[in-house]
Order: C-alpha cells, then structure tokens, then sequence
C-alpha cells in the first residue's frame, strides 16, 4: 500500500493531537513491512505502523500490535529498539510537500530527530542523535556532525 501525502497528514494530525504531552515509546516490533513503535500515551497504548518500503510506504496509527507469527527480528529491529526505545516522543511532524515525517524525540536529556521518507515505492530513514552528536541515514550510514 502505497499512501498519499493526504493520508499521511492525517494519521499525523491525529498523532500530534494525541500528543498533547510527551508519549513514551514502549515497545518496537517489525515485520517484513512494517516498523511498529509502541507509544504510551495519557494512559493508553498506541501502535505507531512506519512502511519500510517494498510498495509499503504508509504511516497509521492502530490499538494492537502486530501478531507474533508476523513479527521478525533482524539488524534493523535491534538497531531501532538501542537508539529509540525508551525515549520521549515530543512531536510528530511532516513535510508540507513531501511523504516526509519527523519524529521529535528526547533520550537521556537529549533531543532526537528520527526522520521517516517514502520516495517512489522506497522508504528512507535517517536518525540525528543529539546525545553524541552522530547522524545516520540508510542512504550513507554513520557519519559524524561537523559543528
């Protein structure tokens, strides 16, 4: 399922509306198209769906999370739950123009910037960790700051 930059604004506006205070990112799971994010938010869970392309490029919110038959576990689950897992999620933002979201999040007193975008059929993420000052990105990889 490919979404439009249409839909993809909503589930963000009804994700900022959620938001009201900061939600705390309980649990990650993935499957073979989805990255699922588990967020606590004013005293119930919400599940956070992120396309990981392959003509699965969509963001929507749901109650439940993905059955355990569906999930896997690989290098990018494991990568996901280090550098996200327990973080605030502050905000949820897009891109007037693009299928580009920004996830606002702060970890250990830092601020995080955990960006999702759909080009075509493909999904492109990239991560800014304010805490060490590194970014990365599945176009280019690790790569350090130049302040």
């Amino acid at each position: 399922m490919i979404a439009r930059h249409s839909q993809i604004r909503q589930q963000v506006q009804e994700m900022s509306s959620l938001l009201a205070r900061p939600g705390h990112i309980q649990k990650i799971y993935s499957t073979a198209r989805y990255l699922c994010l588990q967020v606590r938010v004013e005293r119930k869970n919400v599940c956070l769906y992120l396309g990981s392309g392959g003509g699965f490029a969509v963001l929507w919110l749901s109650s439940s999370i993905p059955s355990s038959f569906l999930r896997k576990r690989d290098r990018w689950l494991e990568w996901c739950r280090s550098h996200l897992s327990s973080a605030l999620l502050l905000n949820v933002t897009m891109d007037p123009l693009d299928r580009s979201i920004c996830l606002r999040l702060q970890k250990a007193g830092a601020r995080q910037d955990f960006y999702v975008s759909w080009i075509g059929r493909d999904s492109y993420f990239a991560f800014n960790d304010g805490l060490t000052g590194s970014c990365f990105s599945t176009l280019i990889g690790w790569m350090r700051k130049v302040s």
